[in-house]
């Protein structure tokens, strides 16, 4: 059976033909973790973003796929620039940087792979929902799954806009981040979700980050 997988960032280009409808239960919230966490804004869509600390922002590599500088918008409302350091499309990673970084909470980059079983939540700004939190779990082991290089399935619900969005543990901590939906194709076109999710885990960023600095 032919597979679809719709990469989470809401861009207006790639809508095509399928058409998602939101059927997560989003809890809203204003916490610590929320506060970390950006929305990517873009002309063509946006996509989801965290700050890890000292300015760095981590995203998917297609959120910001051929920018230097984008917007973030933060949880409150304020609007703010931040360069492109570097994006790697292999893993679908990219690293941001920003200057001005006072006001903005932080959540801990680890880098442990997490278990299958796993409670996780999904932070971000799905379709046109802003800073909201979904829930599920840990569905498999890291692994090289289609075109993903390295991946967990996951249970939490997300959407065209996740992308980029932190995938938090129980402890507050980035144990990855939103990448991916899987689509099953139906009819003559259409696609529809199986509820199975794809995350980079954060053992692959920690990596690429170690080969950076």
């Amino acid at each position: 059976m032919n597979r679809k997988f719709l990469l989470a960032a809401m861009l207006v280009a790639a809508a095509g033909s399928v058409v998602l409808t939101p059927m997560m239960t989003a809890a809203f919230e204003k916490s610590s973790p929320a506060s970390s966490v950006v929305r990517i804004v873009l002309d063509r869509g946006h996509g989801s973003g965290v700050h890890i600390g000292d300015g760095y922002i981590l995203t998917a590599a297609h959120v910001v796929d051929g920018e230097k500088a984008v917007s973030i918008k933060l949880d409150s409302d304020e609007i703010r620039k931040v360069a492109v350091l570097w994006a790697n499309k292999e893993y679908d990673v990219a690293l941001l940087r920003l200057e001005k970084k006072d006001g903005v909470a932080k959540s801990e980059l680890s880098c442990r792979v997490a278990m299958r079983g796993e409670d996780v939540r999904v932070y971000g700004s799905p379709l046109s929902l802003n800073f909201i939190v979904t829930h599920g779990r840990i569905a498999g082991l890291p692994s090289k799954t289609h075109s993903f290089t390295s991946v967990y399935p996951i249970t939490a619900p997300i959407a065209p806009g996740s992308s980029g969005g932190p995938l938090l543990d129980s402890l507050d901590k980035v144990i990855g981040i939103a990448t991916a939906m899987q689509m099953m194709p139906i009819g003559f076109g259409g696609a529809t979700a199986v509820g199975i999710n794809y995350a980079v885990p954060s053992s692959a960023i920690c990596m690429l980050m170690g080969k950076r600095t």
